[in-house]
């Protein structure tokens, strides 16, 4: 990622751009979008692997989301967290509208 810069989604274009007309895209940058394609990639990965062994139980399992908040904590103090969903619009807590409180 030091000398290459990748894009795999259009909402980045413009940050690109501004960044390629003061010179360079910056190192932090390329290091975050860099991340963002292994992680598509990751995603298309695994759906490539179930359909191929054709196994809906595999030996191993790997999840893909989308970071919908991070929470002010995890399950103690100290540690961070985030609420994920898939790519589904199923009914459910991560997808549900809070009214109050």
């Amino acid at each position: 990622h030091d000398f290459v810069t990748v894009v795999c989604d259009p909402a980045d274009y413009s940050d690109v751009l501004a960044e390629l007309a003061e010179g360079d895209v910056t190192t932090g940058t390329r290091r975050r979008l860099a991340g963002k394609v292994f992680a598509r990639t990751a995603a298309y990965d695994r759906a490539i692997a179930g359909w191929l062994s054709g196994d809906a139980f595999g030996e191993t399992m790997t999840v893909s989301g989308r970071r919908l908040q991070e929470l002010r904590y995890g399950e103690n103090p100290h540690q961070r967290a985030a609420v994920y969903a898939g790519g589904e619009a199923r009914p459910g807590v991560a997808t549900a509208t809070q009214l109050q409180g």
